[in-house]
């Protein structure tokens, strides 16, 4: 189950059961935000994982810091000097380490204001059987 900004659209309280019920029934959660304090601290002590990109507000720090994978001045110095772009790994799929990951640089494309999603469909196949593709322009091609 993906969540984008759910405090927008789910009560606190609300927020908690999910992640509850969600865990016990291995259904797996993901939320995305940009404003981290906005979220319960149950979900991030229940998080398997996190992904880090900016948390540029101190706050936000503190509060990630709250989730028990990593204590809050190393957590601080990495989330300081990640690289543009770049993301913290935490959690299960890092080994309980705390792992940078860079992106590829995809040399030689130009993708800024480029991707457009299309939706393809073969005549054979039904409305639920789309396909998204992304098409990037590459001066290589």
């Amino acid at each position: 189950m993906f969540f984008e900004e759910a405090y927008l659209y789910v009560v606190l309280q609300g927020i908690d059961a999910l992640v509850t019920r969600a865990r016990h029934t291995g259904i797996p959660r993901f939320f995305i935000t940009k404003t981290p304090t906005a979220l319960p601290e149950g979900v991030l002590r229940a998080a398997d994982n996190l992904f880090l990109f900016r948390l540029p507000l101190e706050e936000g720090i503190k509060w990630v810091a709250k989730s028990g994978m990593i204590e809050e001045a190393s957590l601080t110095s990495l989330v300081k000097a990640l690289p543009q772009h770049a993301c913290l790994a935490l959690g299960e799929t890092s080994g309980e380490y705390p792992v940078v990951l860079l992106p590829d640089p995809l040399a030689g494309c130009k993708t800024k204001g480029k991707n457009e999603v299309l939706l393809l469909r073969n005549q054979k196949q039904t409305l639920a059987s789309f396909k998204v593709a992304k098409t990037i322009e590459c001066s290589m091609m």
